[in-house]
Parts: structure tokens; sequence; C-alpha cells
């Protein structure tokens, strides 16, 4: 039940990091607005824990959840916006060129 309440409050965190992020991002539609809250939220959700494994953490899942959900639509956007380039660089490193 523990572990259930995590991920609730995982997904709370990204929703209202999301939200924080609107501030920073100007002339977004309704539209566009809920995509970011969206994209936060699911990316403190899907992202947080494998994060925190990575780098050793066992506490604050929230604030770094928050942080995930705030920083999360911008990360996509660049991920998206340098697919091409990202795609390539893995590319090469499992086949080699």
């Amino acid at each position: 039940m523990e572990a259930y309440i995590d991920k609730i409050l995982i997904a709370v965190a990204g929703f209202v990091g999301g939200i924080v992020s609107l501030a920073y991002i100007k002339n977004l539609s309704l539209k566009s607005s809920v995509l970011a809250i969206l994209v936060g939220m699911a990316s403190a959700y899907y992202f947080t824990l494998p994060l925190m494994h990575i780098f050793n953490l066992t506490q604050f899942h929230e604030p770094i959840a928050f942080m995930v959900g705030m920083f999360g639509m911008t990360v996509i956007g660049f991920l998206f916006e340098h697919s091409d380039k990202i795609m390539n660089k893995i590319t090469s490193m499992f086949i080699g060129k």
C-alpha cells in the first residue's frame, strides 16, 4: 500500500511541477498548457524512480518528482527538437561508423 501512495505522491508532485512550468512558458494555447502539465506529470511518474536509482538516492521522492515534472516539457521538447542527432549517436554507439 505504501508503494501505491508513493506513486500517487510522485504523480501529484509532477502535476504541480507541470503547472509551475507554465509560469516560465509564454504564449501557450489552452491545449498546449494542458499537454505541458500532463507531460510533466507523466515524466515525473515514469522517470523519478529510475533517476533516483541511477543516482543512488533513497529519500526526497516528492521534491525530485516536482523538479522532473517542472522540467519534463523542456526535456521532451529538447529531445524532439534534436531527435535525429540523438538517434544517430545512439545508432553509432551500437552499430559503429
